[in-house]
């Protein structure tokens, strides 16, 4: 699901790069990148503040590998059993290519010929 999600996006930049007359694939690649980041820092967020009453984040200090493990495992569970902190990672990814796409239309297109308004209506 995840990567329909990202291929799509950056297809959809990659048109707007085209458009603009980009480099299409380093703009995909921007894509890619900005999509993973802003996941991660999505996870990281809902990790950090809306899981905190439920993931024990003390045992993120301990070196033992078991504890590790456990926790990893209980953040997992809790993260797929809850749509909304879901949601809200993909709402962060989804930030992360609208960036992308604003750095994109900003950058100047095809000038197009300047029509006269008299030179429209045929004379």
């Amino acid at each position: 699901m995840w990567l329909l999600y990202l291929a799509f996006l950056t297809w959809r930049n990659s048109i707007l790069a085209k458009q603009r007359e980009q480099n299409v694939l380093a703009w995909s690649v921007y894509t890619i990148l900005a999509f993973l980041g802003a996941t991660f820092l999505g996870l990281v967020v809902v990790v950090i503040c809306f899981c905190r009453d439920v993931l024990d984040l003390t045992k993120m200090t301990v070196i033992d590998e078991k504890s590790k493990n456990a926790l990893a495992h209980q953040m997992e569970q809790y993260l797929n059993d809850n749509l909304l902190l879901q949601f809200t990672v993909y709402v962060f990814a989804f930030g992360g290519y609208l960036l992308i796409r604003y750095l994109l239309e900003k950058k100047p297109g095809k000038k197009e010929p300047e029509v006269h308004w008299m030179d429209k209506l045929g004379y």
